[in-house]
C-alpha cells in the first residue's frame, strides 16, 4: 500500500503473544537490543499501511490471540478487554448476557477491535463517538 520499495518495511520476525507476560518478555528483549516493536491485532489498519511496520528490522508483535473479555461493568458501561477482542466478540457477549448497550462500530467491520480503534483515534457512528 506504500508507493515505495517493500524492502524498506521487511520485518525481523513476527511473534504472537497470548499472555501479558509474553508481551512483557518480548518488549524486554527488544528493548535490550534496541529493536523496534510494531503491534498488530485484529483490524486491518488500512490508514497506516496495514500490518507493515514503520521501518525495516522491526519485530511485529501480533496480539490477536489475546482476545478475552475480562469484565463489563453494567453500571458504568465500561469494558475491560484484551487487545485482540473484536467488535463482533463484544457484541456477542453483550447479547448473550442481555446487557443493554449499543456498540458503535467503525466502518471497517466487526473484525476490527475497540482497543485498536481507540488507539487509532477512530470513531463510531453515534453521538457519543466523539467522546472516546
Amino acid at each position: 500500500m506504500m508507493p515505495v520499495d517493500d524492502d524498506l518495511y521487511k520485518t525481523s520476525c513476527v511473534v504472537q503473544a497470548t499472555t501479558v507476560e509474553q508481551v512483557q518478555a518480548v518488549v524486554k528483549i527488544c528493548d535490550e537490543f534496541a529493536i523496534p516493536v510494531w503491534t498488530i491485532s485484529t483490524g486491518r489498519n488500512f490508514g497506516y499501511g496495514t500490518a507493515a511496520p514503520a521501518k525495516r528490522g522491526t519485530v511485529v508483535l501480533d496480539l490477536k490471540h489475546m482476545n478475552k473479555i475480562i469484565e463489563i461493568d453494567p453500571d458504568l458501561g465500561t469494558a475491560l478487554v484484551e487487545p485482540g477482542v473484536t467488535y463482533q466478540q463484544l457484541f456477542d457477549y453483550l447479547e448473550a448476557n442481555n446487557l443493554p448497550f449499543y456498540l458503535s462500530c467503525p466502518a471497517p467491520s466487526a473484525i476490527a477491535g475497540p482497543v485498536g480503534n481507540t488507539m487509532d483515534r477512530g470513531v463510531g457512528y453515534t453521538p457519543m463517538a466523539s467522546i472516546s
